[in-house]
């Protein structure tokens, strides 16, 4: 069984979105199942998918005139940037340094996306 299964709880009452995170849970699902053999198509699966919702997502915000630089594009943007530059979260290690931005990412200007922010000053490079 699944860590975390669908439930009503995590529903949107928006039918394409909820099927979308229903999608999701289930690919996170069947990625945990996995054996060793199934993982790397599983896990494969589960980050297009996440890309594709994250894509949709974004362009449904700009097609109703939600701000690109709002908080909740800019989370999409840190999740497809910290796999870009190799960021272990357990560790803090950037593994490809070489992909780091040269001047701090700005955007929704909440704590997390500030100059001070401990996000940006706590990476440690490998």
């Amino acid at each position: 069984m699944p860590t975390w299964p669908w439930s009503q709880t995590l529903a949107m009452d928006l039918p394409v979105m909820d099927e979308t995170h229903r999608e999701f849970v289930n690919l996170l699902g069947d990625v945990e199942e996995s054996d060793s053999l199934e993982l790397l198509v599983r896990w494969s699966a589960l980050v297009a998918h996440t890309q594709q919702h994250f894509h949709a997502d974004d362009s449904w915000m700009r097609d109703t005139h939600f701000a690109s630089s709002n908080c909740h594009t800019v989370q999409h943007r840190l999740v497809l940037h910290l796999r870009r530059v190799g960021y272990d979260t357990a560790t803090g290690i950037v593994h490809l340094p070489q992909a780091l931005p040269t001047e701090v990412i700005r955007g929704c200007a909440g704590e997390a996306c500030s100059d001070t922010s401990p996000l940006r000053d706590g990476a440690k490079v490998a």
